[in-house]
């Protein structure tokens, strides 16, 4: 898997070598929350269903877990990851989840309608949204490891979704036009 920076904005669209990339049949799940925040993000709902997904299928999952990971361990730790669980109480994708997703890491996380709309994305959808409703986590999760053919598409448009929304070159016009405007 080529190492992609922010520091380097043409870095992040040689992606096409995740596009083409073919993932393992093995789910990898990352879940890096801050500690301290936990009850913020939903991180014992997360949790609960990870485990529960782990516990019923052993063999399909690894599931990878941070605390305070500095940056530099961080980045290299994401690699190697199929899904990365971001935040559960949010409408929309942390820097963190955005980061993933600039790598192809499929996000499971807060991605409502309202936050595609805000974007005026009517297309692509590539964060797998759930909700601290029921079964919502352990159902998407479940749903993900059983049609592991959907982490290719979902990976492919998380990429997609970067460089159209969140390409660093893109976001310093939209602050520099915002700003001679205002």
């Amino acid at each position: 898997m080529k190492n992609l920076t922010w520091q380097n904005p043409e870095q992040l669209f040689v992606a096409q070598e995740l596009i083409n990339k073919v993932k393992s049949k093995c789910c990898g799940i990352k879940v890096s929350l801050k500690h301290h925040r936990e009850e913020w993000k939903g991180k014992d709902e997360l949790y609960s269903a990870l485990y529960k997904l782990y516990y019923r299928h052993p063999s399909a999952c690894e599931i990878k877990q941070t605390v305070f990971t500095p940056y530099d361990e961080c980045e290299h730790f994401m690699d190697g990851c199929d899904v990365m669980l971001d935040q559960l109480y949010s409408y929309s994708p942390g820097l963190n989840a955005l980061y993933a997703m600039s790598k192809g890491i499929v996000v499971v996380g807060g991605a409502e309608e309202e936050h595609y709309n805000l974007l005026g994305e009517d297309r692509l959808r590539p964060i797998i949204n759930v909700r601290p409703e029921g079964n919502d986590i352990y159902n998407k999760l479940e749903s993900l490891l059983a049609n592991t053919n959907k982490i290719s598409q979902l990976s492919a448009d998380s990429i997609e979704y970067i460089k159209k929304h969140h390409c660093p070159i893109k976001v310093a016009k939209e602050c520099l036009d915002f700003w001679e405007k205002n």
